[in-house]
């Protein structure tokens, strides 16, 4: 008598990705410090890291960092040079754009103001931070992982979730008459995330 062959077992369907709370936050804390670090690591902030010394290039004085807008009120006398403001835009809007296969998008702009204390400084500092958004340093991508930093110093990545850097672009801030070595990095953050029913 022959033994029946069993069934094969079905491979394990993969957990989804689980859903993330006040994920519009979540971005904004992701992007901040991957961009922080950056600079740092770049040589632009914090000079000291562990025991040793990095020299600010150029010689330049370290640069101070500052989350939120700056003043729009007569920043003459509000604005010291070298200081590197993160801003991002309205909050990604409530309703999520559909991309087809269960993924749907959210976007904000960023912008990040490098004011330094000469236009040379400025234009490097910026394209620097430009080239990190970009992806053409080595080390970097032009993308993400959302991290979550709930009591964890290094994040831990939302699996499903990816964080893109659109339409960047460097730019003298012309709204600024009086500051011509002020410069500017734009560009559009874009979490694509699963979709729930």
């Amino acid at each position: 008598m022959t033994t029946p062959t069993p069934a094969p077992t079905p491979a394990p369907t993969p957990d989804p990705a689980p859903y993330v709370r006040h994920v519009s936050l979540r971005l904004q804390e992701a992007v901040t410090r991957h961009l922080r670090k950056a600079m740092t690591e770049l040589g632009w902030l914090d000079p000291t890291v562990g025991n040793r010394t990095l020299p600010v290039p150029f010689g330049a004085d370290p640069f101070r960092w500052q989350v939120g807008r700056l003043p729009e009120s007569d920043p003459r006398s509000t604005i010291k040079p070298n200081l590197l403001a993160l801003s991002f835009g309205e909050e990604p809007p409530e309703e999520e754009q559909e991309l087809g296969a269960g993924l749907v998008m959210l976007q904000t702009a960023l912008q990040v103001d490098v004011v330094p204390e000469n236009e040379a400084l400025g234009v490097a500092v910026a394209n620097d931070l430009r080239d990190v958004l970009t992806g053409r340093l080595p080390g970097y991508r032009r993308g993400m992982d959302l991290r979550i930093y709930d009591g964890d110093p290094d994040g831990t990545i939302a699996p499903g979730y990816w964080i893109a850097f659109e339409e960047v672009s460097r730019h003298r801030n012309d709204s600024v008459d009086f500051r011509l070595d002020w410069q500017q990095v734009t560009c559009l953050v874009e979490l694509y995330l699963p979709g729930w029913d």
